[in-house]
């Protein structure tokens, strides 16, 4: 989400808008959320209200910026979107693919962009060529804050039990690798040790 503020605003800046990395990064965040497309449309040209009272003028660097997403240029992120959600769920068994295809759920804020959903759809649906295509792409009114929300009813759920959590000392005698450790209740034996 950042870079693309970031990106939005070089777009700006070079189409001749005076804007300030240091002042002016919320105000390209608020314009990106409310402007930004992740597809083309017929009204390419709209106007943004400053808090200033100026307005200015936002044309093909709405939709440019998106672009990124799904047509990396050069070496700055060598995958795109649609490239990321077919390897991940050809990463999975075969058995369960198509029933990930069908269920494809888009979080974060950066999926709240207009269109975002169609033209994933559509990029999906260009890479899958002889596949199945999928029947149901769903993107969270509440994309913004899903994956807190999952970690926090997971919390919630397992809150009693020890057994599901990595404590401090683990992760400091283990270090950061234990985290992506796959999960295996300790033994009677660690769990008296503990205590």
């Amino acid at each position: 989400g950042k870079q693309l503020d970031f990106y939005f605003m070089k777009l700006l800046i070079q189409s001749g808008h005076e804007l300030s990395i240091s002042t002016d990064m919320p105000i390209v965040t608020n314009m990106k959320e409310r402007l930004g497309s992740a597809e083309r449309s017929e009204e390419v040209e709209k106007e943004f209200s400053l808090p200033d009272s100026r307005s200015i003028t936002v044309g093909e660097e709405r939709f440019q910026f998106a672009d990124t997403l799904f047509h990396c240029a050069g070496d700055q992120n060598p995958n795109t979107v649609q490239e990321l959600v077919y390897e991940s769920i050809l990463s999975c068994p075969a058995t369960c693919r198509d029933e990930l295809l069908s269920n494809i759920i888009c979080s974060g804020g950066t999926t709240q962009l207009q269109n975002f959903r169609s033209r994933l759809e559509s990029e999906l649906n260009h890479l899958l060529e002889n596949a199945e295509k999928p029947e149901a792409l769903y993107v969270s009114s509440a994309a913004r804050y899903s994956a807190f929300q999952g970690a926090s009813s997971i919390a919630s759920t397992h809150k009693n039990s020890e057994n599901m959590w990595i404590t401090r000392e683990q992760f400091e005698e283990e270090g950061k690798h234990i985290i992506h450790t796959p999960f295996v209740p300790p033994t009677s034996t660690q769990k008296s040790a503990r205590n």
